[in-house]
């Protein structure tokens, strides 16, 4: 194989790895983020029933 063919080949594989963490990297920003938007809707999800709850016992 020649020395171009090789360098060309290096050069995809590096191409390939970096795209793969650049996507790894991408899915847990926004499988962090998602936690983080359901932890917060359950506690506004909570407080608001805790609302209606008590807007119910003094009707």
């Amino acid at each position: 194989m020649s020395r171009q063919a090789q360098e060309m080949k290096r050069r995809r594989r590096r191409r390939f790895q970096s795209q793969a963490t650049i996507e790894e990297a991408v899915v847990n920003y926004y499988s962090r983020s998602f936690a983080i938007l359901s932890t917060v809707d359950e506690s506004v999800d909570s407080r608001y029933s805790k609302k209606l709850l008590t807007a119910d016992e003094q009707c």
